[in-house]
């Protein structure tokens, strides 16, 4: 900060964080005015600020504080809504459904999804309406598969989701009856065993 007696001197402490608030609330208004022609209300602007900050943990009482992200405050703000499958879960599903939600109206969204054998692809997800996508992955492969959701807004500002993990169980099938290289000409008794992974 400026010291009154010349040059400048290290602060800390909220006297110090305001100015840094107050610049970049203003900063997040005027963008929100040039692109969604519209006020961001104060009470929105300082819900997103803390949801988008990093928390920080304050080592002189345990507190944990979001530390001001202005880059995260100006990108759309995506989430994933209830019907999207939780994070770190576990399935046997064959095919899982991904809906996100945003802040801003979206120009896209794109589902980037790496599978369990580090293959990763972009999908374009279906519009539902101007903050609201939805995709159907059907191509799962059994192990742990990552994805994430990316977003633009009408001037090309990109957010994106937290990464997430979906673990496929695929069963074990074990053949007891056939083994590989017996051959029957006539009707036999299938004898397997399946389990679950």
């Amino acid at each position: 900060s400026a010291n009154y007696q010349g040059g400048f001197k290290g602060l800390k402490g909220t006297s110090m964080a305001s100015p840094h608030v107050a610049g970049a609330a203003l900063l997040i208004n005027q963008y929100w005015q040039g692109v969604y022609n519209r006020n961001i209300s104060p009470e929105y602007l300082r819900q997103k600020i803390k949801v988008v900050g990093l928390d920080i943990n304050d080592t002189r009482n345990g507190l944990v504080f979001p530390r001001l992200d202005v880059l995260a405050s100006l990108q759309p703000y995506i989430n994933y809504t209830n019907s999207s499958i939780a994070n770190a879960s576990s399935t046997n599903a064959t095919n899982i459904l991904i809906n996100i939600s945003s802040d801003v109206n979206l120009t896209n969204a794109i589902l980037e999804w790496t599978y369990s054998n580090g293959s990763l692809f972009n999908y374009s997800m279906t519009q539902v309406n101007q903050t609201s996508y939805s995709y159907q992955q059907t191509t799962l492969v059994g192990g742990n598969n990552t994805y994430k959701v990316h977003g633009n807004d009408s001037i090309n500002t990109w957010g994106q989701t937290n990464l997430r993990l979906v673990t496929i169980i695929t069963p074990n099938i074990t053949f007891y009856v056939p083994t590989v290289d017996q051959i029957f000409n006539d009707n036999f008794n299938l004898n397997i065993s399946l389990v679950d992974s």
